[in-house]
This record gives structure tokens, sequence and C-alpha cells, in this order.
């Protein structure tokens, strides 16, 4: 039988058992869960040598978050990390598949006997996994089921075994769910956690401005995610703000609920005659009919907010821009 087809015992005496979840016991996390020893892992497919980046997020995510993830996994393929996630609806799926399509190692982390893989839900996902030269890790041996209390310590060991989380939308409030448990678990074990800027009133905001109370910085771009990682951009690869564009550009058209931010169209007659800075230019470009808040403008465009609010300015004073509510602008119809 081919070694993806088998499962194999890790335990601590293994050479290859992953060193980052010996510190399991080390820490104390929220919540009444404690590890008194490392767990036994059960394994198929192999480990990436790469370090981890978990991608997690609802397993009703809408479709701008979808697009994102899958954009900014591919452009962070060549960055030297691996994918990781709970192999869920959703979020989970999408990170494991833009993972595959870029030519990333991927990790299922589960819980349950890896027997029953293909009965399960995502049961083509997972064979697609092993033949992509991926691992699908379980707490549990062959010929266990899982049980919905298990998901929480699947939840740290994923958190363990990244070297950085991203949130890419969760429920409103952070500590709630599997993604929100692990987030906490992550900064527990001090990863390098972050979430996606959604603006406040769409389908992921109030789950985002929760992760911020919690100190969980906000990302925007793949940019973003590799400056919290401590990445360089790679080699010729797109200038961010570039990037950010088009992400927003891609986002608004996949849906006109939840979008990640506005998108302009192209400019007016009336537009083109105004001879904008080039700070305003940037900001009216990404700016649509939909209000857009200055935050998010300061991650879009990689400008700091004096800047962005002197643009508005411009922009407002020669009639292209309107504030409302009250930190939000957008285009005015011209």
């Amino acid at each position: 039988m081919p070694t993806s087809l088998t499962t194999r015992l890790l335990d601590v005496r293994c050479p290859d058992y992953p060193p980052a979840v010996l510190e399991l016991p080390t820490r104390s996390f929220p919540g009444a869960l404690r590890w008194c020893s490392p767990p036994t892992l059960y394994l198929r497919g192999t480990l990436p040598g790469a370090p981890l980046l978990a991608v997690i997020g609802t397993r009703t995510p809408g479709p701008a978050s979808v697009h994102w993830t899958e954009r900014t996994i591919g452009e962070l393929s060549h960055s030297g990390w691996a994918i990781g996630s709970g192999g869920a609806e959703g979020i989970d799926t999408t990170a494991h598949r833009a993972a595959i399509a870029h030519g990333l190692q991927t990790v299922v982390v589960t819980v349950g006997g890896l027997d029953t893989l293909a009965k399960r839900p995502g049961g083509e996902l997972f064979q697609a996994i092993l033949e992509a030269g991926g691992a699908i890790l379980s707490l549990d041996p062959d010929g266990t089921k899982s049980e919905r209390s298990e998901y929480f310590r699947r939840n740290h060991v994923l958190a363990a075994l990244s070297s950085g989380v991203l949130a890419v939308e969760l429920r409103p409030k952070a500590g709630h769910g599997g993604t929100g448990h692990t987030v906490r678990a992550a900064m527990a074990l001090n990863r390098h956690v972050m979430t996606v800027a959604h603006p406040p009133w769409s389908q992921g905001g109030a789950g985002a401005v929760a992760l911020t109370r919690l100190g969980v910085p906000l990302v925007a771009t793949a940019a973003d995610v590799r400056r919290l990682l401590g990445l360089r951009p790679p080699t010729g690869g797109p200038d961010h703000r570039a990037s950010a564009e088009t992400t927003v550009r891609a986002g608004a058209q996949a849906t006109s609920q939840g979008s990640l931010f506005s998108v302009s169209a192209a400019p007016t007659t009336a537009e083109a005659a105004v001879e904008l800075s080039p700070d305003a230019t940037a900001i009216l470009h990404v700016l649509g009919e939909r209000p857009t808040h200055l935050d998010a403008l300061v991650l879009v465009t990689g400008r700091d907010a004096p800047r962005v609010a002197r643009a508005l300015l411009e922009c407002s004073l020669e009639g292209l821009v309107r504030e409302g509510p009250p930190g939000s602008y957008r285009r005015v119809a011209l």
C-alpha cells in the first residue's frame, strides 16, 4: 500500500515528530484545556520542511474573502512557506486548494481516524492533498470516530505547528468558533497572528474589529502578510499597491455584499480634466460608489493616514469625493 494511504504513528520518540508541538505542555491557554504531555499524532503523507502559515476562517465566507484567499496564497507561492488549515468547508478548503494550485505543500490538521478520510465531506480534497505531496495529521488513531470536543485540541496543534496564523474571516466574537479559538491559541504560543481588514459593515467586519481589540494586526495584501512574517518581497514581484488594487477590483466584482473594499470605475471626463496630486489620484482610483473607511484606504494604498486625509480633502474640494458615514468616503458620480 502506498505510504500516503497508510497511517503512521508519531510520538516524541520519533525523529520526525514536529518539535513545535512539544511547546504545548509549556503554555497556558485561554479556556480549560491544558496539556500534560505532547500528543501522539497520526500522519498520512509528508510533513513539509518549510515553515507553515495557517490560513483559517469561517465555513461560510463571502465571495470576496474566497477570492482574497486564493489570490494572496498565489502571491505567497514564492515565499518558501507551506499552507496549513483544518480541512473544513469555506476558507479552510479554499486555502488547501489554492496551495495545491500554486505548487505549495499543504497540511490538514484534523481529528478522528484517518482511515475514514474517503467517507468524510471533502474526501476528494484530502486525496488531492496527499497526491500533491501534502499531509493529513490527526490526533486520533485509525478506527476512532471524530468528536466535536476534540476540535479544541486540534486547534491547539494547528496553532503550534504554524509559524504564522492568518484569520481571513471569523465570527463577530473573536473567542468563539474554531477560527477564534485557533487565533487565541496561536497568541498564547507567541506566533505571528494577523487578520484581514474587512470594513465594519461587511460580513467579516465585526470579527476583524474584535481581533484588533486583542492586538491582532490587520492585513490587506500579500505584501502585508510578508511584512508581518518577516519576509522580503519576491524578486521581480508585483508592487504591493498594484496587488492591492487588483485584489480590490476583483473582490468588488465578486460580490456587492461584504466586499473587502470598494473599487473605482474608469475616470470620467470631468475627473480627467482635474489636475490632482499623485496621492489624490491613487485615492480616487481606489474609491468606488460604496463607502470605504479611511483605515481601509491606508492599508490598500500603502500611504500613511495624514497623506490619505490630505488626498481626501483635495478630492473633496474638487467635488469628486464625499464623506458619509463619518470616516468613510465614496466617489461622487459625475
